[in-house]
């Protein structure tokens, strides 16, 4: 699993999947991360013993694996863990593979250098060898289709579980420093990466602390935190600015926070618009492309991207009109219940349950 979001969502999906159903196991290439204790305890976690390594040169021991376990269905999860399992097929004929999918391949893979040979490598184990492709929206999927041609029929649409019941318990703990959010908070969640564009965020938060006393709180890390430090103290807004890294719990902050802001240039999903919905947090975000949760002033507010005016405007807009906030609020929280743990793992559940020519529950 290669994203934060991804790996809560995989984790999300595990605790809700119904065992009466589907049996689940987790095999993985890396067995350290911030998730990985998180695993539910009844769910076996097989380790492939190739730490810092590329998922590739796990073919061995994932082969010996599938041949042990004999699973019903098999899933992998990003490009690189689905690439090598479709591989992995003609040993394996009678087994339905199916390729998990939660960021544009074309951004993602087309930054790795060598896009041709990744896209026909990928083209073949995605359209030829898996037995389906899930993508985590329309945008994905879009992607996927012109990208590696993959056709509709092959293609399956099932969001990130967003929400879940022990997010509302988490947003209750409490803070180790309660003055940050003594002024109005503006927060945003994510890694610190060229398409996440938080230095839009920053110079819009310059624009807005111009005019109210604010402060942004940046959940997250990444290769551009030092040049995102370097931003604010360039633009004057350091003592405002508190980078507080990745985050465990980022519910506590998230749910204290007055307006939350997604300022990416492209998402295949960002989980985070929606947790920031049910935390009762109205949200901007910028019209990119990506998956989009928001309808404009409806359940939150959109603007442009790459521009840091329209963004503070809108930030602003939410910090002085109270009765616009409480109305985004209202309809987020809404939204957001359609995309909980439960709902979504009912849709996981009907996906293997055809692969596996199963429609109910076997009898008890």
């Amino acid at each position: 699993m290669q994203s934060r979001g991804t790996e809560r969502a995989v984790i999300r999906i595990l605790r809700e999947i119904d065992r009466t159903l589907v049996r689940p196991e987790l095999a993985l290439v890396s067995h350290t991360g911030e998730f990985v204790d998180d695993v539910p305890d009844d769910v076996p976690v097989h380790r492939l013993g190739l730490e810092g390594q590329k998922t590739s040169k796990a073919a061995g021991s994932l082969n010996r694996l599938l041949n042990s376990v004999d699973p019903d269905v098999a899933v992998g999860v990003h490009t690189s863990a689905s690439r090598l399992l479709s591989a992995l097929r003609p040993f394996h004929p009678r087994l339905p593979i199916v390729c998990f999918e939660a960021d544009p391949f074309s951004r993602v893979e087309g930054s790795k250098g060598s896009y041709g040979l990744r896209r026909t490598l990928t083209l073949i184990t995605h359209r030829f060898l898996a037995t389906r492709v899930v993508a985590v929206s329309d945008f994905v999927a879009n992607d996927l289709g012109r990208e590696l041609r993959i056709p509709a029929s092959k293609l399956d649409v099932i969001p990130i579980p967003s929400v879940e019941p022990s997010m509302f318990d988490l947003a209750k703990e409490p803070l180790d420093d309660p003055g940050m959010f003594e002024v109005p908070v503006v927060i945003s969640l994510g890694h610190m990466f060229e398409h996440k564009d938080q230095q839009t965020l920053v110079r819009a938060f310059a624009k807005v602390r111009s005019q109210v006393e604010a402060r942004l709180v940046m959940v997250g890390d990444g290769p551009l935190r030092p040049r995102l430090e370097a931003l604010a103290a360039e633009l004057g807004v350091a003592d405002s600015v508190v980078f507080i890294g990745f985050q465990r719990n980022p519910f506590r902050f998230l749910s204290r926070a007055r307006v939350f802001v997604s300022p990416s240039a492209s998402e295949g999903f960002d989980v985070s618009q929606v947790e920031a919905m049910a935390c009762g947090v109205p949200v901007v975000v910028t019209d990119a492309p990506r998956f989009q949760a928001v309808t404009h002033e409806v359940n939150g507010l959109i603007v442009a991207p790459a521009d840091p005016e329209a963004m503070a405007s809108g930030i602003m807009r939410v910090l002085n009109e109270p009765e616009l906030a409480a109305s985004l609020v209202t309809a987020g929280e809404r939204f957001a219940s359609t995309l909980t743990s439960a709902k979504i793992a009912r849709r996981w559940e009907a996906l293997l349950l055809e692969l596996t020519g199963r429609s109910q529950a076997p009898p008890s």
